[in-house]
């Protein structure tokens, strides 16, 4: 097998898709430096499968794809591909030991991705590496060495060299697959390990569902018991309920007859309370039309004795003032009549001065001044007794108006006290008729309350009856769940019993010999059924929080098998051993136990107590308890 041909494309300086073609009897490349020598060598192992950029001269396998010139751009793949020519049919390549090319293709893209063909076929990197071993093609192999790596070879260590002769020799894939077997091997081994870690924990765990099925065996006495106790008391609790539900039930229907009743005499009592209530309604209606009246006569009557008080200091007013105006009057009559006097006075003076005149006329000539001036007096007097008479005219006239307002006023004064008397009696019937609406009033509240008490006491009896039925059906249901929830923890742990017993009876999770030993137990071998008592797992019970504690003390003690005296248990050793019928351990019962340390107190250090104490043994293994538990 030689390689035939060689494509490159975007792998180093191979920038465009190239093809070099290798005839037969070429075995080397030459040429000046930088022409790509190197480049063919790297692109022919990166096509095998190497990894390592340095041996490719890079600092990175992405440094193999064209990042591009001045006048190129870079590329985003690089891809080889090697042909062989398998004319001569190489028998190590297995299936492809027929085909007469095997093209082998890798690309690599400058996100990451890469791809591994055969024959245009994807494959892996294992697949190629493991069809050319012993080939003397590879990354690695001898057929291809590049400029140096002959002095290598030749300047290498024995060790070095011995893997070329080797490859050559094709021994190197058989010691590629021992190298692969024993890896497996390793992980067998590892995986075997594992297996035997989760054995031992199964094993630990049957321990403890064995130890369960002792306490099972021990609790289904004390179960049966207390099913029959329980069945017993539910049935007491479900005889006294349904006595309670019927004794409820007629109070029921005695409170709902009554309900009835009260129901009845509700409804007719609050109709007459409501024909009480309108009737109450009217009078209160008519009370407070009565009341309004009432408060529109005292409005008025005090309105009246307003307008009257008013009218009253009016006519006192009027009253004084036709006093005053008498007085006036009085006064002007006197004014009158000493007018009336002076006026007399005066027509005697004009008597007395016409007759002075008259005698003074012939004395005019002689006395003119005498005579001008009695002329004045004369006007002045005749004027005085105009204005007189004028004013006794007017006075005479203010004394009759007057008269008549006086008498105006007693007229209205009059009739006002009349009005005042008639609205005072009418107050008084009005305020007689509001009384009596009162008093009827009174009845009828009173009344209507006595109904709405007797309603609100009807009312709480039948909340109280109602509550009290409510009561007594929901202590019947409560005793219903109860019941139902006892028979289904009941149907569970009986389910729980049967498959303790189950696994019991098929001796799960203990030894073979122990096993063994049981079962011959069971089926009444003589060998075997004297002496043997059971396990030391049915003797001693711990509390849940101590379980861990009793398992860490007994260990696989704890699925001992109890025998009465020790040379019983060597001979049953004895008869295991004969038949290769596994292993046990065997505890006398009569076992005593060698107590020689101090114990510290309870509390001290985190101590809680003697675990010897704090579990449960049955009366008749004391000594074998204390045995088994030591100083514990």
């Amino acid at each position: 097998m030689r390689i035939k041909r060689l494509e490159l494309h975007g792998f180093k300086s191979f920038v465009d898709r190239t093809t070099l073609v290798f005839p037969r009897g070429l075995t080397v490349v030459v040429g000046p430096n930088g022409c790509g020598k190197s480049n063919l060598v790297d692109a022919i192992r990166w096509a095998m499968g190497e990894m390592g950029a340095r041996k490719l001269r890079g600092k990175s396998l992405e440094d193999v794809i064209f990042n591009g010139s001045e006048s190129r751009k870079p590329l985003g793949m690089a891809e080889v591909s090697v042909i062989f020519d398998n004319a001569e049919g190489n028998g190590d390549l297995g299936a492809f030991a027929s085909s007469p090319e095997i093209q082998v293709t890798r690309r690599l893209y400058r996100n990451g991705d890469s791809e591994y063909l055969l024959n245009r076929v994807p494959c892996r990197l294992k697949d190629i590496v493991t069809l050319f071993l012993d080939t003397g093609v590879g990354r690695d192999a001898y057929s291809i060495i590049e400029q140096g790596r002959v002095d290598a070879l030749v300047n290498s260590k024995p060790t070095d060299r011995r893997i070329v002769f080797e490859e050559v020799a094709g021994i190197h894939k058989y010691r590629h697959r021992r190298e692969e077997a024993q890896r497996k091997m390793e992980s067998t081994t590892q995986n075997l390990l594992r297996v035997s870690d989760i054995l031992e924990e199964v094993e630990r765990r049957m321990r403890s569902l064995k130890r369960q099925a002792g306490k099972a065996e021990r609790y289904k006495a004390a179960r049966a018991e207390m099913r029959e106790l329980d069945l017993a008391l539910s049935s007491r609790r479900f005889v006294q309920a349904s006595r309670e539900l019927d004794e409820a039930q007629g109070a029921h229907q005695k409170a709902v007859a009554r309900v009835e009743d009260l129901s009845i005499r509700t409804v007719t009592e609050e109709a007459a309370a409501d024909r009480e209530r309108e009737t109450v309604h009217e009078q209160e209606t008519r009370l407070h039309a009565c009341e309004r009246a009432v408060h529109e006569l005292d409005a008025r009557i005090a309105q009246g004795e307003q307008r009257l008080n008013f009218l009253r200091r009016e006519v006192a007013g009027a009253e004084e003032t036709v006093e005053r105006e008498r007085r006036e009057h009085d006064e002007l009559e006197g004014r009158v009549q000493s007018l009336g006097e002076e006026h007399a006075g005066l027509l005697r003076q004009q008597t007395e001065l016409a007759e002075a005149l008259a005698q003074g006329r012939a004395r005019l000539a002689d006395c003119e001044s005498t005579a001008a001036e009695a002329g004045r007096r004369a006007v002045e007097f005749e004027h005085r007794t105009e204005s007189h008479k004028s004013a006794v005219v007017d006075l005479m006239s203010a004394a009759g108006r007057l008269g008549s307002r006086v008498a105006g006023f007693e007229s209205r004064r009059e009739e006002l006290t009349r009005r005042a008397a008639a609205a005072e009696a009418e107050r008084e019937r009005i305020e007689e008729q509001r009384r009596d609406l009162e008093a009827r009033s009174s009845g009828v509240n009173e009344a209507l309350a006595q109904a709405r008490s007797e309603r609100d006491q009807l009312r709480e009896d039948l909340a109280r009856v109602e509550a009290a039925l409510a009561e007594a059906i929901r202590d019947a249901q409560s005793l219903e769940t109860e019941r139902s929830a006892a028979k289904d923890r009941l149907a569970d742990r009986a389910s729980r019993l049967a498959s303790l017993r189950e696994l019991e009876a098929r001796f799960e999770g203990l030894g073979r010999g122990v096993q063994t030993i049981l079962k011959e137990r069971r089926t009444g071998a003589e060998s075997t059924a004297q002496g043997v008592l059971g396990l030391v797992a049915e003797y001693v019970d711990a509390p849940k929080a101590f379980e861990i504690a009793l398992e860490a003390v007994l260990g696989n003690r704890a699925e001992a098998i109890v025998v009465e005296a020790r040379d019983q248990g060597l001979s049953l050793a004895r008869h295991l051993r004969e038949r290769d019928a596994g292993r046990a351990v065997f505890v006398a019962f009569d076992a005593r136990a060698e107590l020689g340390g101090e114990i510290p107190p309870a509390g001290v250090d985190g101590v809680v107590g003697r675990l010897r104490d704090l579990v449960e043994v049955r009366p008749e293994a004391a000594d074998l308890a204390d045995a088994l538990f030591g100083e514990a």
